[in-house]
């Protein structure tokens, strides 16, 4: 992925009543995802985050709910072999990271596998106090790559709108490859 510049990017963005839609391309992927219409695109999209969101209408004012997807290089097609490494990885990365549930579900006519945990932000220089987040993370496989959909928000946030993320995750699938 190091050759991220030279990549070509396709963003469609239209709405259709509760939801807005974006469409990512570049040379080698194509998805589409939905999200609510009071959500709001982010900047953070880097060479992995394809597609990143957040409520600005939040329950909370601790930390904005957010939503993503990263795309990661994977060494094996076997879903829960990636599924295993991605927990591994979120407990060495995240902290006080705490793995709730894990199941196998279907998405866009695609197997995918959930992670349902907890972890802290550290209080520090802008953050006043822990912050003790809970999220979902879907995997999905395909061709060697990690399309991880991820929803974090703290407690009070995150029971208030699993919902539509739900709807989000339900609403990704892929929808062509540029380059065959």
């Amino acid at each position: 992925m190091k050759y991220f510049a030279a990549y070509i990017f396709l963003f469609a963005v239209y709405c259709s009543g509760y939801t807005q839609t974006i469409i990512f391309s570049n040379e080698f992927e194509s998805f589409e995802i939905s999200y609510p219409e009071t959500w709001r695109l982010s900047d953070y999209v880097t060479e992995e985050v394809a597609f990143a969101a957040y409520n600005p209408r939040s329950t909370t004012s601790h930390y904005l709910e957010t939503a993503e997807v990263k795309i990661m290089r994977s060494s094996t097609n076997e879903l829960r072999t990636c599924a295993a490494a991605t927990a591994d990885m979120f407990k060495e990365k995240l902290n006080r990271f705490k793995l709730i549930k894990t199941e196998e579900v279907t998405i866009g006519g695609n197997r995918a596998y959930v992670l349902a945990y907890t972890h802290i932000i550290p209080k520090g220089k802008y953050i006043k106090r822990n912050i003790k987040l809970k999220s979902n993370t879907y995997l999905i496989v395909k061709e060697n790559k990690v399309y991880m959909i991820t929803y974090s928000a703290d407690k009070k946030a995150f029971d208030h709108s699993i919902g539509d993320f739900k709807r989000m995750v339900n609403s990704f699938r892929f929808i062509f490859k540029l380059n065959a």
